[in-house]
């Protein structure tokens, strides 16, 4: 089983988001810009849980 984190952030801060969550275990599988905010990016990522080992 899986459990998905969707968020919604500045490319600025991408780059330490992203290996902080890489660090607990996420991955990404998904990101497409935002343009509403602007130099936004919406990034999807799973992890597995317990459950599935």
């Amino acid at each position: 089983m899986y459990e998905y984190k969707v968020l919604s952030l500045f490319v600025r801060d991408c780059e330490n988001i992203f290996n902080q969550l890489a660090a607990d275990g996420w991955r990404l599988v998904s990101m497409i810009p935002n343009q509403g905010m602007g130099s936004g990016a919406v990034a999807a990522f799973e992890r597995s849980t317990a459950e599935s080992d």
